[in-house]
């Protein structure tokens, strides 16, 4: 009786997690930065620096949703930062902001 009770208890307490979009994260600013390197406006296709001297090349697609899941969202930016090879945010001794934890192996794209 005692485990048809908890399997019972355990059912009824358990709810779905609501589903976070755009949650807090830990330099969620850093996405606005690319104000102050950017010399040109922003558009859907980036290559991040190092790219070419990079002896292993990695190429990420993906498509961002509306908070439906089904609808594009456009004008969204996207920031991405990398380590390099030897798994190191690695810096040139330039960086500000969140830069200097991220490493120079970083860009923003606009949907």
């Amino acid at each position: 009786m005692t485990i048809v009770f908890l399997a019972v208890f355990e059912a009824s307490t358990c709810t779905a997690q609501p589903r976070l979009v755009g949650a807090p994260c830990e330099g969620c600013e850093a996405v606005h930065e690319y104000r102050d390197v950017a010399d040109r406006p922003l558009t859907p296709v980036d290559t991040l620096p190092g790219f070419d001297a990079a002896r292993q090349k990695m190429l990420l697609r993906g498509r961002i949703f509306m908070p439906d899941g089904e609808t594009p969202a456009s004008g969204v930016i996207l920031y991405v930062h990398h380590t390099n090879e030897v798994g190191e945010y690695a810096t040139l001794g330039d960086e500000f902001g969140w830069g200097r934890r991220h490493g120079y192996i970083r860009g923003w794209i606009r949907t």
